[in-house]
């Protein structure tokens, strides 16, 4: 076994999320990672917060889209252009 730094990766519904200089021990036949469990906790720690960062940002997008293209509760007003293409904030130019 090799002591080294790592990237890891892992894929969560569909999502890639990545945390750079893990520490791990390496096997050096199979290049297989094995960590400690501090560094299992301290995973699950960065990748939940990622996931809740990525969460947030996607509302965000799905609010500004919403409130950019007047969405109300009745009835949306909006086309499928405006949803692949918001206007600016501020609304759309004169």
């Amino acid at each position: 076994m090799k002591e080294e730094f790592i990237t890891y990766t892992v894929e969560v519904e569909g999502d890639t999320y990545v945390v750079e200089d893990v520490p791990a021990r390496v096997d050096e036949t199979t290049g297989e990672p094995f960590f400690t469990p501090d560094t299992v906790d301290r995973l699950q720690e960065i990748l939940e917060k990622q996931m809740a960062e990525r969460e947030d940002a996607e509302w965000q997008e799905l609010a500004y889209r919403s409130f950019a293209a007047g969405y109300d509760d009745d009835e949306p007003d909006y086309s499928e252009e405006d949803i692949k293409d918001p206007p600016p904030p501020g609304g759309p130019p004169a």
